[in-house]
């Protein structure tokens, strides 16, 4: 007993000195921060004090969602006493820095050699969400200390309260308690239990980790250390602990079409006005987008009635782009939104970083002869799938039928550096790691996102000039217009080569690995790709009409896709009945220095070089050829 008071004694004094030591710091070292260019100022605007939440509209100008303030009168109290012992227990007796809390995680970041705790208040966080970034600096642990302290001055405890369950990020799309309870529970946050209070309030501390969804296990583990906070603390005798730890989640609410592109409309305007995700959602803010009822009903059933038994739950996103407006008109998926996933794309690469440069630059054309062939280039030693060869072939063919070795003998011809050219130009992001000819197959060392690769293809339908396909039309603060989606065009291709690209596109989905469009009464131009080894972790196709820009992709990473679930049948369903459920687009124009060319059909397949064929000739193949260089 004695030891263990000497121990408490001790303790005490250790506490006692670090409180000590951080105040004097914080006296001498804050007031030079003040003064200096890194101090940021408070701003009240910047609190959520009103019912007035940013509120998103689709393309004809209906509501898509309008958040809903939580009043924190309304909330019950197992619900505040929730986020008050897991987060700040002593919340209504600090001035908004806790500094027995700050003193307790130096000593546990000490002792456990590492960052484990961060001491921050209620008060700490609602300045960190609505006024700074997420970086781990000093300067901004300064800053946030500080606004703390101003917030204190100028609001009430409730106040700063309320506008923190407002703010709190839930994971996913949700910020802010009205959000995460509709979300996670399908109701009213003044209607969550003691149980489900816990587990959101459980969630801040990693909200994607701590995720119903995504962690059930971890998650309801942490709401129960939650619910014991409470009990030591007080707020819930042992009967009412053992009553909500045996409650069991259950998610009643079931996501819409439009969730999915409402997560990737937040996280895009955040970054157009670049704000926090919790300044956005709890801001005053107006969002038109080009989400398009009838086409995302469309894309939702296509996926819908995708039949393929997976035997599991795989990642999935779907993209339909305007071709005219350059907007997104639909958005499918069960990621968090279409820019965070960053993916190997396998061989939809091919026509963006091997075959249109090679026909801009000249150095082929559609009918272009390539032997397909077992090769090696250095130490690298590609390989068809199944191992399997074709010997002589064309380059439409080659990229039809998705031939490895044609599209590395193409990229090793062109050069990587042309490649990579033409894939910035074209809004992909790649990088000096990504300087060797694995390219050719999908190779890109950081991954690339849904929406780079089907804004590429769009650049095919828009004869060859990117527009950057966006989510969002136009952005407004209370009654001010602040940002309007203004396409900035960037010339990727001539027409003449966006054209080719499609003549090649549209034999893959004649007769190539797209040919599960092959029956569709209109004109497609279209790709797979495949990413696996054993078995798949990617399946995708990518493609358009003059209308529209379509993507499809299912991933898992664990690779659990089963070789017999090919990309053509599997995202090709899909894409299928998409398309089957639309107008009929118009056929695709044919630019000027556009010539049908006939060549000799013999000397192609039997001698392997490209002949004119004359009136003599008996078999012909004929082709369109780029003939802008032969003016006269």
């Amino acid at each position: 007993m004695k030891k263990s008071g000497k121990k408490t004694a001790v303790t005490a004094l250790i506490l006692a000195a670090v409180i000590g030591i951080i105040s004097l710091t914080a006296a001498f070292g804050l007031f030079a921060f003040t003064r200096s260019s890194d101090y940021i100022e408070l701003d009240l605007n910047k609190i959520v004090f009103s019912k007035t939440l940013v509120t998103v509209l689709d393309k004809n100008g209906k509501l898509m969602r309008s958040e809903n303030f939580v009043k924190l009168e309304d909330l019950s109290n197992d619900t505040k006493n929730a986020f008050l012992a897991i987060e700040d227990n002593r919340f209504y007796s600090h001035n908004g820095v806790d500094y027995v809390g700050v003193a307790r995680a130096v000593l546990k970041n000490i002792s456990e050699k590492k960052l484990v705790e961060g001491g921050s208040t209620i008060t700490q966080q609602l300045v960190k969400n609505t006024h700074l970034t997420n970086d781990k600096t000093v300067k901004r642990k300064i800053n946030e200390f500080l606004l703390a302290y101003q917030l204190e001055e100028k609001l009430g405890k409730n106040q700063i309260f309320e506008s923190y369950l407002n703010t709190a990020y839930f994971g996913g799309d949700c910020v802010g308690l009205s959000r995460a309870a509709g979300f996670y529970f399908g109701k009213d946050a003044k209607s969550l239990t003691l149980s489900e209070a816990a587990l959101l309030a459980g969630m801040l501390k990693s909200p994607n980790y701590y995720s119903p969804e995504k962690n059930p296990e971890k998650s309801i583990s942490r709401r129960n250390l939650v619910l014991e906070k409470m009990a030591e603390r007080g707020y819930i005798d042992k009967t009412a602990l053992t009553m909500a730890k045996s409650e069991k989640i259950v998610k009643t609410k079931k996501p819409t079409d439009s969730d999915f592109y409402l997560n990737s409309v937040y996280n895009e305007a955040a970054r157009i006005l670049g704000i926090s995700l919790s300044q956005l959602r709890s801001g005053d803010y107006e969002i038109t987008t080009y989400y398009d009822p009838e086409t995302s009903n469309r894309l939702f059933n296509a996926f819908e009635n995708q039949s393929a038994d997976f035997g599991f739950t795989p990642d999935k996103v779907g993209i339909v782009i305007d071709n005219d407006s350059h907007g997104i008109s639909a958005a499918i998926g069960n990621v968090r939104d279409l820019f965070s996933v960053r993916r190997q794309v396998g061989s939809l690469l091919k026509p963006l970083a091997v075959y249109a440069p090679a026909l801009d630059t000249k150095q082929i054309c559609v009918a272009t002869p390539v032997l397909d062939e077992q090769i090696s280039f250095g130490n690298y030693t590609p390989q068809n799938f199944n191992s399997k060869y074709v010997g002589w072939t064309t380059v439409t063919n080659a990229l039809s039928q998705s031939l490895n070795i044609p599209a590395i003998k193409t990229l090793n011809m062109i050069g990587v550096d042309t490649a990579k050219k033409y894939l910035v130009k074209n809004g992909v992001r790649v990088s000096d790691k990504d300087d060797n000819l694995t390219m050719a197959l999908g190779c890109v060392y950081d991954g690339v996102s849904p929406i780079e690769i089907a804004s590429a293809y769009s650049t095919f339908a828009n004869g060859g000039t990117n527009f950057h396909a966006t989510t969002i039309k136009s952005i407004k603060l209370g009654d001010t217009l602040i940002y309007s989606h203004n396409p900035k065009p960037e010339k990727v291709f001539s027409p003449q080569t966006a054209y080719l690209t499609t003549y090649m596109l549209r034999e893959a989905a004649k007769t190539g690995t797209a040919k599960e469009l092959s029956d569709i009464n209109f004109e497609v131009a279209a790709k797979t790709g495949t990413v696996g080894i054993d078995n798949n972790s990617d399946l995708y196709m990518c493609g358009y009409t003059t209308d529209e820009t379509f993507f499809v992709w299912y991933g898992d990473e664990q690779s659990r896709i089963d070789k017999s679930l090919s990309a053509g049948k599997v995202c090709g369903s899909v894409c299928k009945d998409y398309l089957g459920s639309g107008k009929k687009p118009n056929r695709f124009s044919v630019p000027k220095d556009i010539s049908w060319t006939e060549y000799d059909k013999v000397a192609l397949y039997e001698r392997h070089i490209l002949v004119e064929a004359d009136y003599k000739t008996s078999k012909k193949i004929i082709v369109p050829i780029d003939t802008s260089d032969d003016k006269s």
